[in-house]
Protein backbone atom coordinates (compact mmCIF):
# COMPACT_ATOMS: atom_id res chain seq x y z
CA UNK A 1 0.00 0.00 0.00
CA UNK A 2 2.94 2.38 0.90
CA UNK A 3 4.51 1.61 -2.45
CA UNK A 4 1.41 2.69 -4.32
CA UNK A 5 0.46 5.64 -2.18
CA UNK A 6 4.44 6.24 -3.17
CA UNK A 7 3.83 5.79 -7.12
CA UNK A 8 0.44 8.05 -6.88
CA UNK A 9 2.72 10.85 -5.28
CA UNK A 10 5.77 10.15 -7.73
CA UNK A 11 3.49 10.55 -10.47
CA UNK A 12 1.54 13.70 -9.74
CA UNK A 13 4.64 15.31 -9.07
CA UNK A 14 6.44 14.49 -12.11
CA UNK A 15 2.74 15.04 -14.07
CA UNK A 16 3.11 18.88 -12.69
CA UNK A 17 6.77 19.58 -13.06
CA UNK A 18 5.97 20.90 -17.22
CA UNK A 19 3.17 23.28 -15.42
CA UNK A 20 5.52 25.08 -13.21
CA UNK A 21 6.42 28.24 -14.49
CA UNK A 22 10.60 28.87 -14.62
CA UNK A 23 10.23 32.25 -15.90
CA UNK A 24 12.10 34.80 -14.18
CA UNK A 25 9.62 38.02 -14.03
CA UNK A 26 12.05 40.21 -12.19
CA UNK A 27 13.38 42.10 -14.86
CA UNK A 28 15.58 45.86 -14.78
CA UNK A 29 16.48 48.10 -17.44
CA UNK A 30 19.06 50.57 -17.34
CA UNK A 31 18.48 54.13 -19.08
CA UNK A 32 20.83 56.48 -20.12
CA UNK A 33 20.34 59.73 -17.72
CA UNK A 34 19.89 63.16 -19.94
CA UNK A 35 19.05 61.79 -23.09
CA UNK A 36 15.70 64.02 -23.00
CA UNK A 37 14.94 68.13 -22.74
CA UNK A 38 12.62 67.04 -19.11
CA UNK A 39 14.24 65.46 -16.38
CA UNK A 40 10.85 63.89 -15.32
CA UNK A 41 10.46 62.11 -18.46
CA UNK A 42 14.16 60.87 -18.53
CA UNK A 43 13.84 57.46 -17.40
CA UNK A 44 16.83 56.33 -15.30
CA UNK A 45 15.81 52.70 -14.83
CA UNK A 46 12.41 50.39 -15.04
CA UNK A 47 12.18 46.68 -13.37
CA UNK A 48 9.55 44.47 -12.20
CA UNK A 49 9.08 42.59 -9.02
CA UNK A 50 6.96 40.06 -7.88
CA UNK A 51 5.21 40.80 -4.59
CA UNK A 52 3.19 38.00 -3.26
CA UNK A 53 0.19 37.97 -5.67
CA UNK A 54 1.14 41.07 -7.65
CA UNK A 55 3.43 42.07 -10.10
CA UNK A 56 5.10 45.84 -9.77
CA UNK A 57 5.92 47.65 -12.54
CA UNK A 58 8.94 50.38 -11.11
CA UNK A 59 9.48 53.65 -13.16
CA UNK A 60 12.70 55.88 -11.47
CA UNK A 61 13.46 58.99 -13.65
CA UNK A 62 15.67 61.42 -13.39
CA UNK A 63 13.35 64.40 -11.93
CA UNK A 64 9.82 63.55 -10.20
CA UNK A 65 7.24 61.54 -11.25
CA UNK A 66 4.80 64.56 -12.20
CA UNK A 67 1.07 64.33 -13.15
CA UNK A 68 1.75 66.50 -15.98
CA UNK A 69 3.02 63.31 -17.80
CA UNK A 70 2.46 60.21 -18.80
CA UNK A 71 4.62 57.06 -17.80
CA UNK A 72 3.94 53.66 -19.78
CA UNK A 73 4.92 50.07 -19.18
CA UNK A 74 4.49 47.18 -20.84
CA UNK A 75 5.21 43.67 -20.64
CA UNK A 76 5.01 40.70 -23.74
CA UNK A 77 5.77 37.06 -23.95
CA UNK A 78 5.96 37.24 -27.85
CA UNK A 79 2.10 36.52 -27.98
CA UNK A 80 0.06 38.06 -25.49
CA UNK A 81 0.75 41.77 -23.83
CA UNK A 82 -0.11 44.25 -20.58
CA UNK A 83 0.30 48.01 -20.98
CA UNK A 84 0.61 49.62 -17.52
CA UNK A 85 -0.09 53.69 -17.84
CA UNK A 86 -0.10 56.12 -15.34
CA UNK A 87 -1.48 59.70 -16.32
CA UNK A 88 -3.03 62.60 -14.35
CA UNK A 89 -2.27 60.70 -11.06
CA UNK A 90 -4.56 57.50 -12.26
CA UNK A 91 -2.90 54.40 -12.93
CA UNK A 92 -4.51 51.53 -15.42
CA UNK A 93 -3.69 48.03 -16.85
CA UNK A 94 -5.05 46.17 -20.02
CA UNK A 95 -4.71 43.31 -21.53
CA UNK A 96 -5.86 40.96 -24.45
CA UNK A 97 -8.13 39.24 -21.43
CA UNK A 98 -8.62 42.03 -18.09
CA UNK A 99 -8.17 45.69 -17.25
CA UNK A 100 -8.59 47.83 -14.40
CA UNK A 101 -7.09 50.01 -12.56
CA UNK A 102 -3.48 49.95 -10.99
CA UNK A 103 -2.31 49.93 -7.01
CA UNK A 104 -0.08 53.15 -6.84
CA UNK A 105 2.56 54.46 -5.09
CA UNK A 106 4.62 57.24 -6.24
CA UNK A 107 8.26 57.94 -4.11
CA UNK A 108 9.78 61.21 -5.53
CA UNK A 109 12.02 60.06 -8.69
CA UNK A 110 9.61 56.25 -8.27
CA UNK A 111 6.62 55.17 -9.47
CA UNK A 112 5.27 51.55 -8.61
CA UNK A 113 2.35 50.47 -9.77
CA UNK A 114 0.91 46.98 -9.19
CA UNK A 115 -1.33 44.66 -11.09
CA UNK A 116 -2.32 41.31 -10.33
CA UNK A 117 0.34 38.66 -10.74
CA UNK A 118 -1.99 35.99 -12.84
CA UNK A 119 -2.07 38.09 -15.60
CA UNK A 120 1.28 37.19 -15.99
CA UNK A 121 2.34 34.38 -13.95
CA UNK A 122 1.42 31.70 -17.13
CA UNK A 123 3.82 33.48 -19.12
CA UNK A 124 6.92 31.18 -20.79
CA UNK A 125 8.88 34.13 -21.03
CA UNK A 126 8.90 37.54 -20.35
CA UNK A 127 10.12 41.20 -22.08
CA UNK A 128 10.38 44.72 -20.81
CA UNK A 129 9.79 48.25 -22.61
CA UNK A 130 8.60 51.38 -21.23
CA UNK A 131 8.26 55.02 -22.40
CA UNK A 132 7.25 58.52 -20.74
CA UNK A 133 6.25 61.58 -22.40
CA UNK A 134 4.84 65.36 -21.32
CA UNK A 135 3.34 67.60 -22.99
CA UNK A 136 5.55 69.03 -24.94
CA UNK A 137 6.74 66.46 -27.03
CA UNK A 138 10.06 65.36 -24.64
CA UNK A 139 10.36 61.72 -24.93
CA UNK A 140 12.29 58.79 -23.15
CA UNK A 141 12.17 55.08 -24.38
CA UNK A 142 13.56 51.63 -22.12
CA UNK A 143 13.64 48.18 -24.35
CA UNK A 144 15.00 45.07 -23.27
CA UNK A 145 17.80 44.08 -25.49
CA UNK A 146 15.98 41.70 -27.49
CA UNK A 147 13.10 44.57 -28.13
CA UNK A 148 15.09 47.07 -29.67
CA UNK A 149 17.90 49.41 -28.42
CA UNK A 150 18.95 50.62 -24.63
CA UNK A 151 21.40 53.03 -24.10
CA UNK A 152 22.31 51.15 -21.10
CA UNK A 153 25.57 52.87 -19.61
CA UNK A 154 25.03 51.39 -16.26
CA UNK A 155 26.87 48.46 -15.10
CA UNK A 156 24.48 45.47 -14.12
CA UNK A 157 26.74 44.28 -11.30
CA UNK A 158 26.38 47.76 -9.09
CA UNK A 159 22.57 46.69 -9.34
CA UNK A 160 21.62 45.77 -6.00
CA UNK A 161 20.40 42.13 -6.03
CA UNK A 162 17.07 41.04 -4.70
CA UNK A 163 18.75 38.00 -4.02
CA UNK A 164 21.92 38.06 -1.96
CA UNK A 165 22.99 34.73 -1.80
CA UNK A 166 24.28 34.46 -4.85
CA UNK A 167 27.95 36.07 -5.34
CA UNK A 168 29.67 35.82 -8.55
CA UNK A 169 33.51 37.37 -9.17
CA UNK A 170 35.19 37.26 -12.39
CA UNK A 171 38.56 36.58 -11.73
CA UNK A 172 40.16 35.71 -15.38
CA UNK A 173 38.71 36.11 -18.99
CA UNK A 174 40.80 34.34 -21.44
CA UNK A 175 40.56 34.42 -25.47
CA UNK A 176 42.49 34.35 -28.94
CA UNK A 177 41.59 35.92 -31.98
CA UNK A 178 42.58 33.79 -35.19
CA UNK A 179 42.77 34.81 -38.27
CA UNK A 180 41.53 32.11 -40.93
CA UNK A 181 40.78 34.14 -44.30
CA UNK A 182 45.22 35.44 -44.50
CA UNK A 183 44.36 38.34 -43.29
CA UNK A 184 41.97 39.53 -46.25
Amino acid sequence: MKKMVYFICMAFLVSALPLSNAVDFEITLNDAEGDTGNPDVDITKIWTTVEIDKIAFHIKVAGEISTECQYHVRASDGKNSIGVMYTQGVAYFASGTSSGGCETEVYGDTLVMKIPYNTVSSWGSFELSGYSVDGEGNTDFAFSSNEGENNDVKNPGDEFPTDKSIDVEITNVEYSIEKTDGGQ
